[in-house]
């Protein structure tokens, strides 16, 4: 069974601990089954989750690097000027360019969020197809489907990681 959702509080007739189970023939309301997350949902899930994390770091490093090193010039004279219109004279490159990566940081990391908004429909694809070929070359989908798991039920936990971040996006 791919997706497990309880209706007792949807479907006043169906009573307590009822489950609308979508299996292979379509809906169908099961009593009594649960939806539970086994070892194989959780670890699919970390797995995601740090792919995501991972590929966010990296494009988010890209594009900061790509701006920062466009516009270095930029950032140091401004640095410059603003350590001369606080007063001091003996000015040291390490300084400067210290005040040129705070102006970097400090343009870049409310952007950030806005980068997210960008990017956050690209990560989740590109890291489900990561998470998805991690399992595949370690032949962990061989043994899971051999267990008598079927493919659908492997994408819960990227179903519901996703939608997670794509509620964190709204």
């Amino acid at each position: 069974m791919a997706l497990v959702q309880p209706v007792g509080w949807l479907l006043g007739t169906a009573g307590v601990g009822t489950y609308l189970c979508l299996t292979g023939y379509g809906w169908t309301l099961r009593p009594g089954a649960e939806f539970l997350m086994t070892i194989i949902d959780r670890y699919i899930a970390r797995q995601y989750i740090v792919n995501i994390g991972v590929l966010l770091v990296l494009l988010f490093s890209f594009v900061v690097v790509v701006d920062a090193s466009l516009n270095i010039q930029r950032y140091l004279e401004l640095a410059q000027r603003e350590l001369q219109t606080r007063g001091e004279t003996d000015i040291s490159t390490l300084r400067r360019v210290l005040v040129a990566v705070m102006f970097v940081l400090d343009l870049w990391w409310p952007r950030l969020l806005q980068l997210f908004n960008y990017l956050n429909g690209l990560v989740l694809i590109a890291a489900m197809g990561f998470t998805y070929a991690q399992l595949v070359r370690q032949r962990e989908v061989v043994a899971v489907l051999a267990g008598g798991i079927s493919l659908f039920r492997l994408t819960r936990p990227v179903l519901v990681v996703a939608s997670l971040m794509m509620a964190v996006q709204l």
